[in-house]
């Protein structure tokens, strides 16, 4: 079994968080960021790691996740083996590295531990509330 990067991948996830726009101010702009992040790893066991990406690519708010989970991938040298052309960023890297069949197994556990730690850090964020897009379930 492969030993898990959450750990040491937390201060990577709390400088992405607060530098790709999804914490601002020490607070959470949107509380959907939150909800895709807890539910970005259920997803992945549930229709795989490619139409779970294709998923969160159709969406702004969705692709903000994907951007930080490769930036965290990125920051840690994982997606230096995908992309020896400078010039691509890091969520071009992240979508090419799913297409190695190879590597398949290896870069899903890499990105839902990404996604583990981004989830880890928000929680220890509050919500910006006067952002949030909060739903009146009454």
């Amino acid at each position: 079994m492969m030993r898990s990067n959450v750990e040491s991948w937390l201060q990577a996830a709390d400088t992405t968080l607060n530098n790709c726009g999804i914490v601002a101010e020490g607070k959470v702009v949107k509380s959907e960021y939150e909800r895709y992040l807890s539910s970005f790893g259920a997803t992945v066991i549930n229709i795989g790691i490619k139409a779970t990406i294709a998923f969160y690519m159709k969406d702004s708010d969705h692709k903000l996740i994907l951007n930080a989970i490769a930036k965290i991938l990125a920051t840690n040298q994982y997606l230096t083996g995908v992309c020896v052309n400078q010039g691509v960023d890091d969520l071009k890297c992240l979508v090419m590295g799913i297409t190695d069949e190879m590597r398949l197994h290896e870069y899903t556990q890499w990105i839902v531990e990404a996604s583990v730690a981004l989830k880890l850090m928000i929680r220890t964020y509050e919500l910006d509330k006067k952002n949030s897009n909060q739903k009146d379930h009454g």
